[in-house]
């Protein structure tokens, strides 16, 4: 009874690691993180009564190597962004750096029209 007993707790264990790898190779085929990190979390427990497999072992690799390139993208897309509002600040400063020469060039333009003005007038002035 008792080998009975030890014989059907390996085979349970052996049925469980088999559906734990089957779940870990089909989130591989997958490719999304969290499905790979969710049956690794499966499969650790198989793993902790050392039942440990080569598909754990590559799960755990994929699993590292789409985490890379996640935090990879995120850091690219960040400085998408930091370059982004750089080109947003210079093209501000740009434009109102031409603001600011537009109104000194109006400024300079209405000086020179009064002044002309006051010429046109002293010239009316000293005609009469």
């Amino acid at each position: 009874a008792a080998e009975r007993a030890e014989r059907e707790l390996l085979e349970a264990h052996a049925a469980a690691k088999a559906h734990a790898e089957a779940a870990l190779q089909s989130a591989i085929d997958v490719g999304e993180l969290q499905g790979i990190r969710d049956a690794i979390a499966e499969h650790a427990e198989a793993a902790e009564r050392g039942q440990r497999s080569a598909v754990l072992q590559h799960a755990r690799r994929r699993r590292d190597e789409l985490a890379k390139a996640q935090r990879r993208a995120a850091h690219y897309q960040k400085l998408a962004r930091q370059k982004e509002k750089k080109e947003e600040a210079r093209a501000q400063a740009r434009a109102a750096e031409a603001a600011r020469a537009e109104s000194e060039a109006a400024a300079r333009a209405a000086e020179e029209a009064r002044a002309a003005e006051a010429r046109a007038a002293a010239e009316r002035a000293a005609a009469e």
